[in-house]
């Protein structure tokens, strides 16, 4: 069998992303060089991974199968990694994170601990901002490194792209919006809708504070209506319950739903906009090197990616 990391990096990201454009942005690859890739590891393996279909490509069988061991890979290397940084690092000092709501409380959040536990000489400031001003605090020095929704930025801050963030509707069962039974209500391949149909009813909204809330009220302002915020909670746990129980629509990242969603009675539907789709960016300076801290925070951030 000939094929490599590179390779099992692709497959999760075309996993994840649904789309070998977007999975091929993702890993740094021309569409052509990913396709050919995928090819060779298909081969290398005997089987086909995905189904090719018109919206984009859904995993086999035999490709959820391979994703599990291929996260387990991931995961025996980034234990590994981990155990040799303890065994031969000092790590001390400090560094300030700004992140957006869905990548803080998606990807972050959940696994941050694990490199405070590898290190305890590091103390970080974790800042939640809006995907706007991420790159600007991280240019005037305010942040040592951002993670934020959108495309790259050239000029006094370096962009990768290292993960795609996208937003669902999660919605009670027995909501107008929701499909009647029988239709596939998963999170990556049922049915969806707009976000202009959501503005007819009512929301469980993050506090007003929060850049998740000022992103959505935002939009909804470009459509012309409000966000009808029946109440707005600090947590993604408190709004999924929330929906579970009736009472109202609530928009969130799909990692989030993945981890949250699916102990709870609710139906999740992909936005259909191409904004619902976004790449994160993990941003440094590009005019002043990253400190120790900060270098080893950013390998584990796209660890991170590389396992989600």
């Amino acid at each position: 069998m000939r094929y490599d990391l590179t390779d099992l990096k692709l497959f999760m990201a075309i996993a994840q992303a649904g789309n070998l454009s977007r999975a091929s942005q993702a890993r740094h690859l021309t569409p052509s060089a990913a396709s050919q890739r995928l090819r060779n590891l298909e081969q290398a393996l005997g089987c086909q991974l995905f189904t090719r279909e018109h919206k984009g490509m859904r995993l086999t069988e035999e490709g959820h199968a391979m994703l599990e061991h291929a996260r387990g890979v991931f995961a025996a290397i980034d234990g590994m990694e981990a155990e040799a940084a303890l065994l031969g690092s000092s790590l001390q000092g400090k560094a300030t994170l700004a992140a957006n709501s869905s990548s803080l409380h998606g990807f972050i959040g959940p696994h941050i601990g694990e490199f405070l536990t590898a290190f305890p000489e590091v103390n970080l400031t974790l800042v939640e901002q809006t995907s706007e001003t991420i790159a600007a605090s991280v240019a005037e020095g305010e942040a040592d490194l951002g993670v934020y929704a959108g495309e790259p930025m050239a000029g006094a801050v370096a962009c990768e792209t290292f993960a795609l963030d996208r937003l669902v509707v999660i919605a009670p069962p027995g909501h107008p919006l929701v499909p009647q039974p029988g239709e596939r209500q998963d999170d990556g391949e049922g049915p969806s809708c707009r976000f202009f149909d959501t503005l007819s009813h009512a929301f469980v909204g993050m506090a007003l504070t929060s850049s998740n809330y000022a992103f959505l009220r935002e939009l909804a302002k470009r459509h012309g209506r409000p966000l009808r915020c029946r109440i707005h909670v600090d947590d993604f746990t408190s709004i999924v319950r929330l929906v579970s129980q009736g009472v109202g629509l609530a928009i969130i990242p799909q990692s989030i739903y993945r981890r949250l969603g699916t102990a709870h009675a609710v139906a999740c539907l992909p936005l259909e906009e191409t904004w619902a789709r976004r790449p994160l960016q993990l941003v440094r300076s590009s005019e002043r090197p990253l400190t120790p801290t900060a270098q080893r925070l950013r390998s584990f951030l796209k660890g991170l990616a590389d396992k989600a």
